[in-house]
């Protein structure tokens, strides 16, 4: 069965370059979880500005709020032989949409509470 063995994303927001070793199965629930500073949101965000054409950031997300840092989104997948292929996105680039469709689901839930009180 194929799947995504690991995604590397470069140049946006908190991110230089990172991958992450993965073992996802396409069309089955992922979920990321990790601790604060990470990196989750650099990800989603990769995944979030990727359109037809390639990935188009906000002035805000390019890696060091510069525009000179082009981001790059990698993919690399196991097919169902064992041989391995890497998709990529860059800033007018995207092979990413030939293989997948992309879903980012942002949650907008804001804190109640955001001052923690101890003992009253």
């Amino acid at each position: 069965m194929k799947r995504i063995k690991s995604i590397t994303v470069e140049k946006v927001k908190g991110i230089e370059q990172k991958t992450f070793d993965l073992n996802l199965i396409p069309n089955k629930p992922s979920i990321l979880v990790a601790p604060n500073g990470f990196g989750k949101s650099s990800f989603t965000t990769a995944f979030k500005q990727l359109n037809s054409n390639g990935i188009k950031l906000d002035k805000d997300t390019y890696f060091k709020n510069d525009e000179v840092n082009k981001p790059k989104l990698s993919i690399t997948i196991v097919n169902d032989d064992d041989s391995e292929c890497v998709i990529n996105a860059e800033e007018n680039l995207n092979t990413v949409k030939n293989e997948f469709d992309i879903f980012v689901i942002n949650n907008l839930l804001i804190p109640k509470h955001k001052k923690m009180t101890f003992l009253g």
